[in-house]
């Protein structure tokens, strides 16, 4: 089994290439901007994100590439080609609220029964 912990920034966690042992190591920079987020892979394969919000594209050296949100679990894939490193650009509708910034504690899809328990359980002020 394998753990990858990434963090969740405006409702967004990039976990990186899932098929790779250590996947988030994929992951090697991240951009936000207003309406969307842009990663840049260390290569191409089954990409895995956690998001609250479905994409309206997911895109990779600029070419719109097909995914899937599992409503469910917010689990965001994609098959990237495997043509070396890539920038993906992830769009959403709008502008993200608090874009950029890392939550405190991530919010359970709907009907998860979960909630946080210990340090996260408790707010955190940002500056």
């Amino acid at each position: 089994m394998k753990v990858s912990l990434a963090p969740v920034e405006s409702g967004f966690a990039a976990i990186g290439l899932a098929d790779k042992f250590n996947c988030g190591a994929a992951l090697s920079a991240r951009h936000w901007a207003d309406k969307g987020c842009t990663l840049h892979l260390r290569d191409g394969g089954r990409f895995l994100a956690w998001a609250e919000r479905v994409p309206l594209a997911v895109l990779c050296n600029g070419v719109a590439v097909a995914f899937d949100h599992d409503l469910s679990s917010w689990r965001l894939c994609a098959q990237l080609p495997a043509t070396g490193p890539c920038p993906v650009s992830l769009k959403w509708p709008g502008a993200l609220p608090g874009c950029g910034r890392v939550s405190a504690t991530p919010r359970a899809p709907p009907g998860a029964g979960w909630r946080p328990v210990g340090p996260a359980a408790r707010p955190v002020h940002h500056l």
